[in-house]
């Protein structure tokens, strides 16, 4: 057995390894779940990186004639993960942290300086997506994270001893989440022949 798997391990050698810096995060919001930015128009929305899902078994271990024995008893698919946007020099590429999360407009005043107040954190995403692509530009998963609520958020840290760039970390809470799988039309093709 081993060996005829050895066998075919090596007639059908595995596709490249899947890179983790080509893939987008897509939110939506309201009724319909509309998507929210348009990344092409709003690049503060674009985060650097993002902690992908994961899910949690639970069980529970009983004696049994000297021995042990786990069984399992449920599986936790909520959880957090956390976006890192960069922040940069213009206020307005960082719309998107800012308005939808630290401040309010409230109007202008002297010298055209803005009035701002604090926001409350009553932004909810219906849905968070992250799609993954392959080298080719073509889309190989999606993960879509279910009612999204910012619980934390940092701003970087300054520091004259460190040439690191400032970061804006989003720490996000979300009750559930599941994969879609997208077959890329040459694999389509060749499964078709």
């Amino acid at each position: 057995m081993a060996f005829e798997l050895t066998k075919r391990i090596y007639q059908m050698p595995p596709s490249a390894p899947l890179a983790s810096w080509i893939f987008t995060v897509e939110f939506y919001s309201g009724l319909n779940a509309v998507k929210l930015i348009n990344l092409q128009e709003d690049l503060s929305a674009v985060p650097v990186k993002i902690d992908l899902p994961s899910f949690e078994t639970q069980t529970v271990t009983q004696k049994f004639f000297g021995t042990e024995k786990s069984f399992v008893i449920g599986r936790k698919h909520s959880g957090e993960t956390t976006l890192e946007f960069n922040a940069y020099c213009c206020q307005k590429e960082n719309e998107f942290i800012i308005k939808n999360f630290i401040k309010e407009w409230t109007g202008v005043f002297l010298y055209g300086n803005g009035s701002y107040q604090r926001k409350e954190f009553d932004t909810v995403f219906d849905k968070i997506t992250v799609s993954l692509y392959n080298r080719t530009d073509n889309k190989i998963y999606s993960y879509i994270f279910i009612n999204c609520i910012p619980t934390k958020i940092e701003l970087g840290s300054m520091s004259y001893e460190s040439e690191d760039k400032v970061k804006f970390n989003l720490g996000i809470h979300y009750d559930d989440w599941y994969i879609e799988t997208i077959e890329p039309e040459s694999e389509k093709k060749q499964n078709e022949e």
